[in-house]
């Protein structure tokens, strides 16, 4: 099993086995760059991505949101991932093109937004699961039909109605299909990855240092072995990722 290790801002801990929580050491700040989605270790980028802001643009409204939890999907070699085996449709060829591509697709009536990663003949990808909205709140409330007041953005579990868990962050921030390929790197995209400012980290209670858990993916029990790898990562306390 390849370790986040000896790479990128964050490094992980040793773990007694697979599956269980581990720690990695601690958040440093990383501006995302397509060097990096194409030559870092992909489980590295699921903890890299942590702590980069998520921008949304649609019909003129904007709404962002802190990455908090992501998880990896490690291609043909990793049972949970879709192309396993080697697997090419015309459902994966975003998978198949090369770094920092939205890779969507729907489950269970959801979407869900992946991040293409390493080179084109690597098929592997991060999931973003959670995020810390930040702007446009009031549209994401209307798009995910929850009511809304200026006293929610107080309350952790209020805001974990907008963007906790994947299918959710999507909907929040107007993905589904129309986005699939789009160059989430490409600072002119309406769908883009940022380096977050110190008052949005502040705002989603992140600083410098603050501590990083992995632990096993959510809802892939069928990929046997693999489900048991510790390729989830989230920041420690965080009350908008998944309670697993």
């Amino acid at each position: 099993m390849r370790r986040c290790a000896g790479y990128g801002p964050a490094q992980t801990r040793k773990g007694p086995e697979d599956g269980d929580h581990c720690m990695v050491e601690s958040f440093v700040r990383w501006i995302p760059s397509r060097h990096d989605f194409r030559c870092v270790p992909t489980e590295g980028l699921a903890a890299m991505i942590l702590g980069c802001l998520l921008v949304g643009e649609s019909l003129g409204s904007r709404t962002t949101g802190i990455v908090v939890e992501a998880e990896a999907y490690l291609g043909i070699a990793d049972r949970a991932c879709h192309a396993f085996g080697g697997r090419k449709t015309p459902r994966l060829r975003a998978l198949w093109s090369g770094p920092g591509l939205a890779y969507t697709y729907a489950m269970h009536q959801q979407w869900l937004l992946n991040i293409t990663a390493q080179q084109e003949s690597i098929p592997e990808c991060v999931l973003v699961r959670a995020l810390w909205p930040l702007d446009g709140l009031g549209v994401m409330a209307s798009r995910r039909g929850v009511a809304w007041d200026d006293q929610a953005r107080l309350l952790p579990a209020r805001l974990g109605t907008l963007t906790s868990g994947p299918g959710r962050l999507c909907k929040a921030l107007c993905i589904d299909k129309a986005q699939y390929g789009w160059d989430l790197l490409d600072p002119g995209s309406l769908l883009r990855l940022e380096v977050a400012t110190d008052e949005q980290l502040a705002e989603a209670g992140i600083r410098e240092g603050t501590r990083i858990c992995s632990g096993p993916r959510v809802g892939v029990a069928a990929a046997g072995p693999d489900a048991l790898r510790p390729l989830r990562f989230w920041f420690e306390g965080n009350p908008l990722v998944s309670r697993h």
